[in-house]
């Protein structure tokens, strides 16, 4: 569908400026 392709590029640009994930608040690993 249009909706899964637009959101796996919007995953890919986030994975590439998002590498660690920094910007998902749900998912945030504190170092240590």
């Amino acid at each position: 569908s249009e909706l899964g392709a637009a959101t796996g590029i919007m995953s890919a640009i986030k994975a590439a400026l998002d590498p660690d994930n920094i910007m998902n608040p749900g998912k945030i690993i504190l170092p240590g």
